[in-house]
């Protein structure tokens, strides 16, 4: 019995290292999808918020009208610029 005990167990060794690859993918598979799922949900709902809430809510209030301005003064009305200063002399070496 010592050796079918043995054998046993080092079938059952033999059978857990091999089922242990399996396992440790899907765990990385099962990982790696619950991270993506998630972060590209949210990624979706903020676009589609940002899309269809200003197309199909109105704005709460209308915007309010800009004070009238004071009529601004003509062009010919200003002062005439002074000349622009005239460039330094070139040193000769």
């Amino acid at each position: 019995m010592n050796d079918a005990e043995a054998a046993m167990l080092e079938t059952g060794e033999n059978s857990q290292k091999k089922d242990d690859s399996c396992p440790r993918r899907l765990r990385v598979f099962t990982l790696s999808l619950a991270l993506t799922v998630p972060i590209s949900m949210i990624v979706m709902g903020s676009l589609y918020i940002d899309r269809y809430s200003k197309s199909t809510y109105p704005p709460p209030h209308p915007p309010p009208h800009p004070p009238p301005h004071p009529p601004s003064p003509s062009p010919s009305h200003d002062p005439p610029l002074s000349p622009p200063p005239p460039p330094p002399p070139l040193l000769a070496l």
